[in-house]
């Protein structure tokens, strides 16, 4: 999940929980996907989850409990962006080609000015060599 600027001095804010990479309803292949594991005294990024980000002054939080579950989630803010600069909460997960996978989360968009809010699923050859990209944005 990632908050990308489209104009100078974009912000953002969102809320993520129950994130779902799987093959099966069953199996989830991200580490973490309730952001419920925080070893970190509920501050920063929870357990597993990855920052990026190339502009702006970001803000990662672990908060809790949320309204509509007694969990916690990913708590994500972004500001004073550059524009086409972003700011990204990942996770790099193994998978096997050519086989479906279904991905699937909660996610809230508190705000957006002069920001979209976009998720992004990148494939890689072993190699590191970009394969393919899917973005799916919301403005």
């Amino acid at each position: 999940m990632g908050i990308q600027a489209i104009a100078e001095g974009g912000n953002g804010s969102i809320y993520i929980d129950h994130m779902a990479l799987n093959r099966d309803p069953q199996r989830n292949m991200l580490s973490n996907p309730s952001f419920d594991v925080n070893s970190t005294a509920n501050v920063g990024t929870a357990d597993s989850w990855q920052t990026w980000s190339d502009t702006g002054n970001h803000t990662f939080q672990v908060v809790g409990p949320l309204q509509t579950a007694n969990t916690y989630g990913q708590k994500f803010t972004s500001a004073n962006m550059k524009k086409n600069g972003a700011a990204w909460l990942l996770q790099d997960v193994v998978v096997s080609g050519n086989k479906l996978v279904e991905f699937k989360g909660n996610i809230l968009v508190e705000s957006v000015v002069q920001t979209k809010v976009s998720l992004c699923i990148q494939f890689f050859d072993r190699n590191d060599a970009l394969l393919s990209e899917k973005y799916v944005d919301y403005r």
